[in-house]
């Protein structure tokens, strides 16, 4: 999942970035990709103004999917938010910023 976690983040990467990213060989990341193409998660394409490279980058289907689990998620904290109102939705993202600080320290 680190790599779909990647390309989502980048669109879409080649296969040696995505070797590097996640620092592993460049023929582990062309394995991995290769196992993802085919449970449809993710789409190779060559890059035209150089063959020996390629793109890769999410599918549709599973771009859709990321949609559907962000739009579940998302929906019931803005609902949320709407109930408590902009002071407290303000209080809650200070305190979630603070958290976030701590652990990444």
């Amino acid at each position: 999942m680190q790599a779909v976690s990647v390309i989502r983040k980048r669109k879409r990467t080649i296969i040696t970035e995505l070797a590097n990213l996640l620092g592993v060989s460049v023929a582990s990341a062309s394995a991995m990709v290769d196992r993802l193409v085919k449970k449809d998660i993710l789409i190779r394409d060559i890059v035209p103004q150089d063959r020996r490279k390629v793109i890769v980058r999410l599918s549709p289907k599973i771009t859709r999917e990321f949609k559907r689990i962000e739009m579940a998620i998302l929906t019931p904290i803005c609902q949320l938010i709407d109930q408590t109102g902009e002071e407290t939705a303000g209080l809650w993202c200070d305190m979630l910023e603070q958290l976030k600080a701590s652990l990444v320290k």
